[in-house]
């Protein structure tokens, strides 16, 4: 592991193992994430394009402001299911849950959807109001769903249809594509 050039700009890391009140505000608003960007932005070269990946709970959304009003147009990639479940998984206890989609997501908290957890349920059920008030769908341009079934749920949501596009994750498959089948099943 070699440090990046960039190192100076990444904002500390939000410390999650421990129960340190501390730890809530910058995971719910990371100040110091914006102004890390703003600082990167008004220091480098202006991007042509922001492509966000798993952003919330570290940058958190207080980033999106900072790049939307530099015209730098943001794509983001969903790998899970954060819009349609504060959880991110719409696992409750063990089953599969929709309730936040289809009802309130105030669920989460009443369903204890978080390690069967009424605090870290509230903060999840925080973080996504918060997250939605600043902007998390609203300043994206594009978002990349990794399915048909994710787009769907998305779209569930209220994500409009032209922000939204299906790229799959791909795989490298040898040449030599040996297929043998077998009784009752086939692989």
């Amino acid at each position: 592991d070699s440090e990046s050039k960039y190192s100076k700009y990444f904002p500390k890391a939000i410390e999650f193992k421990t129960s340190n009140p501390s730890s809530i505000l910058p995971y719910l608003y990371n100040r110091e994430a914006k102004h890390a960007l703003r600082k990167f932005l008004d220091e480098n070269i202006q991007p042509d394009l922001a492509h966000l990946q798993i952003y919330y709970g570290h940058l958190t959304s207080s980033i999106l402001t900072e790049l939307q009003t530099r015209g730098i147009p943001i794509i983001q990639t969903l790998h899970e299911y954060k819009f349609s479940c504060p959880v991110y998984t719409h696992i409750s206890g063990d089953t599969i849950c929709e309730k936040c989609l289809d009802g309130s997501s105030l669920n989460v908290i009443l369903n204890k959807c978080k390690n069967n957890s009424y605090a870290q349920s509230s903060i999840r059920y925080l973080e996504s109001r918060i997250s939605r008030l600043l902007g998390d769908i609203s300043k994206i341009d594009m978002f990349l769903c990794v399915s048909k079934f994710q787009k769907s749920l998305m779209q569930r949501v209220g994500i409009p249809e032209h922000k939204l596009k299906v790229l799959y994750n791909f795989v490298d498959l040898p040449e030599n594509n040996n297929t043998t089948p077998h009784k009752n099943y086939f692989l």
